[in-house]
């Protein structure tokens, strides 16, 4: 056992962790995330690879090149990531990846007919839950207000 512990300053601090606003964040995300984990787990692609791939197809919108860089851009989510996200949707056949003939190192990413349909499914699928877990438009618009400032 600890000898000598403040046991009582360990009890506060917990208290004020408890009561962070960071730490209701973290539960809803962990609840909300198992949800859409369920639904997701049927259609055998992950929250990550769904958000990328649903990026392909918006960023396609405009018929211009598609790259690795410009995905991980649009998501905020690191090259690498991005990458090895694209490698697994190819292996799936939800997108097909080509070499820039300017720069070697730069991949053009295309969503396949398979692609666009799994992104039409899920993203239905992720709106539902959405509309169970955050229910009230109004109070949307605050959460999302409140929470753009951390970002």
């Amino acid at each position: 056992m600890v000898d000598q512990a403040d046991w009582d300053s360990i009890s506060i601090m917990f208290k004020k962790l408890d009561e962070s606003p960071g730490n209701y964040m973290k539960s809803v995300i962990y609840k909300w995330s198992k949800a859409l984990e369920a639904i997701l787990n049927d259609l055998d692609i992950t929250a990550t690879q769904l958000e990328l791939l649903a990026a392909v197809a918006t960023l396609m919108k405009d018929g211009k090149p598609v790259t690795q860089q410009d995905i991980s851009t649009f998501t905020r989510k690191d090259k690498n990531t991005v990458s090895g996200v694209m490698r697994t949707l190819e292996a799936n056949g939800l997108v097909t990846r080509s070499n820039s003939k300017d720069d070697l190192r730069s991949k053009y990413i295309i969503i396949t007919d398979d692609g666009f349909s799994m992104v039409k499914k899920a993203l239905a699928e992720v709106l539902v839950i959405d509309e169970q877990f955050f229910p009230n438009a109004k109070e949307n618009a605050e959460l999302k207000r409140l929470l753009k400032k951390h970002i």
